[in-house]
């Protein structure tokens, strides 16, 4: 008696087991969660001005291209400077200059003052 009670167990386990498995193997896979980039690394697209573009900030190296070519507008490096403050340090390749910029970053917006009086807006994208 206590044998077969023993072998109806191992059974019972046993097919809960491949039900179990059958029941995983049927569930719909989810795509893996995509991570928000932390402060400013990643993609930006600027918002407004006359030349859509797209910036790239990337382990603190600088980069603007034109949406429409991908041509190289302006290249540089950036430093973190406070909370939510970003320095750009960069050279326009089309006008052969070296500016910098201070910018304030918070929820997805980048709002920046140049040098020269010039500012810009980003947003995340």
């Amino acid at each position: 008696m206590r044998r077969s009670a023993l072998c109806l167990a191992l059974l019972t386990l046993t097919l809960a087991a491949c039900q179990s498995e059958r029941q995983a193997s049927l569930a719909p896979s989810l795509p893996p969660q995509q991570q928000m980039p932390l402060g400013v690394e990643g993609s930006w697209r600027n918002v407004g001005g006359p030349v859509p573009y797209n910036a790239r900030f990337q382990n603190g190296r600088f980069t603007s291209a034109e949406s429409a070519t991908n041509g190289l507008l302006a290249e540089g490096t950036y430093t973190t400077t406070g909370a939510g403050q970003i320095q750009i340090n960069y050279r326009s390749l089309q006008r052969n200059q070296q500016l910098a910029a201070n910018c304030n970053h918070a929820a997805g917006q980048m709002t920046c003052t140049a040098a020269d009086g010039s500012s810009f807006s980003l947003a995340r994208g």
